[in-house]
């Protein structure tokens, strides 16, 4: 009890602390960005056809993508890639996981425990219901969850565990190779001769060391070797929370803004 009771309470912690680090980051937003109208083109050309919104999105995501590191360094492009097509299934999985919760909760059902799946005076600690949503490809959590369509749900995500494997090796091997922020090949014919060595960030390699272990937890649960695993997923996973604000990782914060700063510039035509 005393083991649970100490991890329950890492849990809180983490999710606290994440809380707090990214509620200062929004009070510095609010205080630093003012959202002042913009200042059109001073040449816009007359014949250009406006930009719609779902195109000013598209380019303002992949503009710099293809622009720059598609050209620069492919390793770390096919790792990046791969890697946000897996945040981006672990994301909708954990918001889909969340609402369910929410909504099964609300009709009054009982909280079932993650391992045996039967409702238990223990199921409500933090480290259960956070296991629950983290570890939505159990069985048990599956079943709760997702009822009749887990199966589904479990299949849908093994792309998820595809992208990640991949991505990440992609990306540490940019890494202990000293090729981050790397220019291997020309980016265009103004630039044919400019190369850059790259460099090695401990940063970055500590959180994919982090991203790495939390994989490799997910595959010994799919593959059901360890029925415990779910909780060293819920602990690599809160630390990775914890980590988030004060890390490169603040990036996904402010990734609402720059989409709309940069549909904003794109619609103006105030940048190329």
């Amino acid at each position: 009890m005393l083991t649970i009771g100490l991890f329950d309470l890492y849990c809180l912690l983490a999710c606290t602390v994440c809380v707090a680090g990214l509620g200062s980051k929004l009070v510095r937003l609010c205080a630093a960005v003012r959202l002042t109208p913009s200042v059109p083109s001073p040449t816009p050309d007359p014949r250009a056809p406006a930009v719609g919104l779902a195109k000013t999105l598209v380019r303002s995501l992949t503009g710099p993508f293809r622009s720059f590191c598609a050209r620069a360094n492919p390793c770390w492009t096919v790792g990046c890639f791969a890697y946000h097509m897996a945040i981006v299934t672990v994301a909708v999985g954990y918001a889909l996981s969340l609402g369910l919760l929410a909504i099964r909760l609300g009709h009054g059902q009982s909280l079932p425990d993650v391992l045996s799946g039967q409702p238990t005076p223990d199921a409500w600690h933090p480290s259960n219901i956070l296991a629950l949503i983290f570890g939505n490809s159990e069985p048990a959590a599956a079943r709760f969850l997702f009822g009749r369509g887990h199966r589904v749900f479990v299949l849908a995500t093994d792309a998820e565990v595809v992208f990640a494997v991949a991505g990440n090796l992609c990306l540490l091997c940019t890494l202990f190779r000293r090729q981050m922020g790397a220019v291997l090949h020309d980016l265009d014919p103004a630039a044919s001769s400019l190369r850059r060595a790259g460099r090695f960030s401990g940063e970055h390699m500590v959180v994919r060391a982090l991203i790495f272990l939390i994989i490799q937890a997910e595959l010994v649960a799919r593959l059901r070797l360890w029925p415990h695993v779910v909780y060293v997923h819920v602990f690599l996973a809160v630390s990775f929370l914890a980590l988030l604000p004060f890390s490169y990782l603040a990036h996904i914060f402010y990734t609402p803004v720059a989409l709309a700063l940069g549909y904003r510039r794109r619609r103006d035509r105030t940048t190329a």
